[in-house]
Formats: C-alpha cells, structure tokens, sequence
C-alpha cells in the first residue's frame, strides 16, 4: 500500500536505500512513488551521503552501460 520511502537513517551502501524503494516501486503499484532522504549538515549523515556518492561514481567509472566491466 506504500507509495513514499523517507530515510532517516542514511546507510554506508547505496544499494541498500535503491532496495528499501524498490520494494514501493513494484510490478502492481499504480500510485506514482517518491522516496524523500533527511541529511543533517556538517554531520556523519553528510559524510555517509559524501561517501555514497564518491563510490557510486567510480562504480560508474569502471562499468560499462551494458554492466560489463572495462578494460581501464
């Protein structure tokens, strides 16, 4: 019945966050979903977000579109 995901609690893996509005986000659900992320500034919360976001970029850096990895 969910349509809306709010992190208040921000994890060290993106991946677990993609889960937790994944499972809003699913075959069956007609309302449009939103998923909201509560940061405090100049806080552990800030430097896990930091963090999340430096590994998702060089994930990004060495995987191809199709999810294969490069020869750099």
């Amino acid at each position: 019945m969910a349509s809306r995901v709010i992190m208040v609690d921000p994890w060290w893996n993106s991946a677990s966050e993609q889960q937790a509005f994944c499972r809003v986000f699913r075959i069956g659900q007609k309302e449009e979903t939103y998923m909201s992320r509560l940061c405090v500034e100049n806080t552990v919360d800030q430097r896990l977000i930091e963090m999340q976001e430096r590994k998702d970029k060089e994930i990004e850096e060495v995987m191809e579109d199709n999810g294969k990895r490069t020869n750099k």
